[in-house]
């Protein structure tokens, strides 16, 4: 692929990883990953280094049915990705409802599991849950993104929330590089919403961000 764009000042340097000599297999899922793990190499043939994308999902509403769809969020990713590109997700999970019977597991990708108790049991999350009047789960796990910093390895550039319910018909690269025309002061991107049946039905009545789309974010 061709050379990224050097990083906006204030930030580190995109993480990469030399390619290794066998075809790595998928690891299993581990519990907060340290800051100094690093992301599973993609399984392909390719010379020099490679950008690595970092991805995280909420499995936390109903999971049994949530993580088929983040596999099947995960193959339409893979199915338009560009090559030489590698993976790793980041999947907030709550070990209280039942995701312990669940597996975890991703082809070619290494996936980190985030205890949702984490995030729900700080003392400023509960603050702002009761000042936005969120009791309920959708609009309390979306709140939970605003935490994502504060969970994820510090060694990370940066990372890309997708609702698990989606799918990708697009290089998601693309959008991935744009991080680097983040500065030091720029938190978080919402995506906007790119179907016009969705935004004339739906945001006008539940979604207060107008024509942009919570379930696609760049952090």
């Amino acid at each position: 692929p061709a050379p990224l764009a050097p990083p906006a000042p204030g930030w580190p340097a995109r993480e990469t990883l030399a390619p290794p000599s066998p075809l790595q297999q998928p690891l299993p899922p581990t519990v907060a990953a340290p800051s100094t793990s690093l992301p599973l190499a993609p399984a392909a043939s390719c010379s020099g280094t490679w950008p690595i994308m970092s991805l995280l999902a909420i499995v936390t509403k109903d999971p049994q049915t949530f993580w088929g769809f983040t596999q099947k969020l995960h193959f339409s990713i893979l199915r338009h990705l560009e090559p030489c590109v590698g993976l790793e997700w980041f999947l907030v999970v709550d070990f209280v409802n039942g995701s312990t019977r669940i597996p975890f597991e991703l082809p070619g990708t290494r996936v980190h599991l985030i205890d949702r108790m984490d995030i729900v049991e700080r003392a400023d999350f509960k603050t702002l849950v009761k000042q936005c009047f969120c009791h309920d789960l959708p609009c309390a796990e979306f709140l939970m993104k605003l935490f994502l910093d504060l969970v994820i390895p510090q060694d990370r550039r940066g990372i890309i929330v997708l609702d698990a319910d989606l799918m990708v018909t697009a290089n998601l690269f693309d959008l991935w590089k744009l991080l680097d025309e983040f500065d030091s002061k720029q938190l978080y991107g919402l995506v906007r919403e790119m179907q016009p049946s969705y935004r004339r039905l739906r945001y006008q009545v539940q979604n207060f961000t107008g024509p942009y789309n919570g379930g696609l974010q760049l952090h």
